[in-house]
């Protein structure tokens, strides 16, 4: 079992007080908790529904002036907002900890192989369950199951999809496996999940920038790798990282394609 990850900054949830206070701020297996004099919480993770990463919003622009960690979470039938300050690595430590965390386990929708080699195969869309631990992700319970060391991907791409009738957004990996890429689509919006209809509030929604950097558990997936130090890819950065990713595409099968 991890040891549980925690510091003592300034946080603010407008739903108590629309004045920050300070706080010993805790992550552990199981929930996050913030204890202080003026505000004392625990969200299950169970109950976090969004965790974002990057500039406040405006609800908070006007206390914290960095980056900041703002987690969504339920709570009595309402949809609240916790702002977390600190040092920007520590908020990308705890940020990538508590979305592999949320993650791992989930029931997602998933299509593995969908392309071998550039080829597009016949295979379905299943349901099965994500797996996210330090350095790799992968899918268990499907036909064809998937374990993807990071450092074998070579392109992350977004899509939308139709399942049950509905758009759903999908991130798109390719990856390298005995020198042939392998294409897997992925989406949180499994049929089951489809199926029950929530309604869900625009709490976040409205709380946030439309700059932050978004981990969607809830609001779909934006940001998706995670590596072994806890750190993710933010919206900002997927630009980037496909340019990095196609360089990386290019070393890893020149050798295949010199030597067929």
């Amino acid at each position: 079992m991890s040891q549980p990850v925690e510091f003592s900054t300034t946080v603010l949830c407008t739903s108590v007080s629309t004045e920050p206070s300070e706080a010993r701020f805790r992550l552990d297996e199981t929930s996050v908790t913030v204890d202080g004099l003026e505000l004392q919480e625990t969200a299950e993770l169970d109950e976090i529904f969004d965790v974002r990463l990057g500039r406040p919003s405006q609800a908070a622009r006007g206390v914290f002036s960095g980056p900041v960690l703002t987690v969504g979470f339920e709570r009595n039938d309402q949809r609240a907002v916790l702002f977390v300050d600190g040092p920007k690595s520590t908020l990308e430590q705890i940020g990538g900890l508590l979305f592999r965390r949320l993650l791992d386990s989930t029931e997602i929708a998933v299509s593995h192989p969908t392309t071998i080699g550039g080829r597009v195969t016949d295979r379905q869309t299943e349901i099965g369950e994500l797996r996210v631990t330090p350095g790799k992700m992968g899918c268990t319970g499907i036909r064809v199951p998937c374990n993807v060391g990071l450092g074998s991907i070579i392109d992350i791409g977004r899509s939308e999809t139709d399942l049950l009738d509905q758009q759903v957004s999908t991130v798109d990996l390719e990856y390298v496996k005995q020198g042939v890429v392998v294409g897997v689509e992925l989406s949180l919006n499994s049929p089951r999940k489809l199926s029950k209809k929530e309604v869900k509030s625009d709490t976040l929604e409205q709380a946030t920038t439309e700059n932050g950097t978004v981990l969607g558990v809830d609001l779909n997936v934006n940001t998706f790798a995670v590596t072994s130090t806890g750190t993710f890819w933010d919206g900002d950065e997927f630009d980037h990282w496909r340019r990095e990713y196609e360089k990386r595409r290019g070393d890893l099968l020149a050798p295949v394609e010199a030597h067929p």
